[in-house]
């Protein structure tokens, strides 16, 4: 495939261009939004529902294996990026016009919150208290034993540091797999779901691991009625994730990319025409 072409990328391939009026618009605009939008609706769903075990391990698989899945579905249609970070780092490398990154991320933020409504509709209320409806928060590490527990709280700066950086891993691997035309595979969703439950496991006690805004203000919105720190720290699960998804993509763009996207020895370069 081409750097344009449908997996995570849409930048305007061939049958993009094809159908015109209200169809060509539907396929170009809006079935992409669509997609985003059912996308993070479901993962919202079935990610929050992964938590009722209590277990890391079914968290990190909950969330990994499904957007695998989800990537598998809807990657032709929208590019399956399911996370603001995501389409950030695309744009950013240009596997995607920057005038439907704000489409896509109301699409998902919208899915988010349908996602986390339908869970808060599904659950009786003491088991959506239990998992605090889905909401991220910091954690705790024990510097103690377990016969004298010394709990020290994860402090907000720690927390956007940790985001930033499984985010990173996050997004390097979505550009390596599926938008460098040298380095993609087809295996980029499963790919990409290992991503996803690395970052859980290395994550997810200190931080809640989410390195995708959409699924941190999805839940945040639904359960500010019952909660009433559902927002506390929340800045951190937007600024970590997109810092991070920024420095992947500078990362990528300066050392990964391909001859002709790459923003130092370039095919092109100036250097490459005068000693030609």
């Amino acid at each position: 495939m081409a750097e344009s072409e449908s997996l995570i990328n849409r930048s305007g391939s061939a049958n993009q261009n094809e159908a015109s009026g209200f169809t060509g618009h539907y396929d170009k605009i809006w079935r992409p939004i669509l997609a985003e939008m059912v996308g993070v609706t479901l993962f919202v769903f079935v990610g929050v529902c992964s938590l009722v075990s209590g277990n890391i391990t079914s968290a990190a698989l909950g969330h990994g294996l499904l957007i695998a899945l989800l990537i598998s579905c809807f990657g032709e249609l929208s590019g399956g990026h399911f996370n603001p970070a995501v389409t950030v780092a695309v744009a950013l490398c240009g596997g995607l016009p920057f005038f439907l990154v704000p489409g896509y991320i109301v699409g998902q933020v919208v899915g988010a919150v349908l996602g986390a409504a339908l869970v808060r509709g599904t659950f009786p209320e003491k088991l959506y208290i239990s998992i605090a409806g889905g909401c991220h928060e910091l954690g705790h590490i024990n510097l103690g034993t377990v016969d004298t527990p010394e709990l020290v709280d994860v402090q907000p700066g720690w927390g956007i540091l940790i985001e930033l950086m499984i985010t990173s891993v996050l997004i390097i691997t979505v550009l390596m797999t599926a938008v460098n035309p040298r380095t993609k595979s087809s295996l980029a969703p499963l790919a990409i779901g290992f991503a996803v439950t690395v970052g859980i496991m290395g994550g997810g006690m200190l931080t809640g691991a989410s390195m995708n805004p959409a699924r941190a203000i999805g839940p945040a919105i639904v359960a500010s009625g019952v909660f009433d720190d559902a927002w506390r720290y929340h800045y951190i699960y937007w600024l970590g994730p997109i810092l991070g998804s920024i420095l992947a993509s500078l990362l990528y763009r300066f050392l990964f990319a391909s001859q002709s996207t790459r923003w130092v020895a370039r095919r092109d370069s100036v250097y490459e025409r005068i000693s030609s």
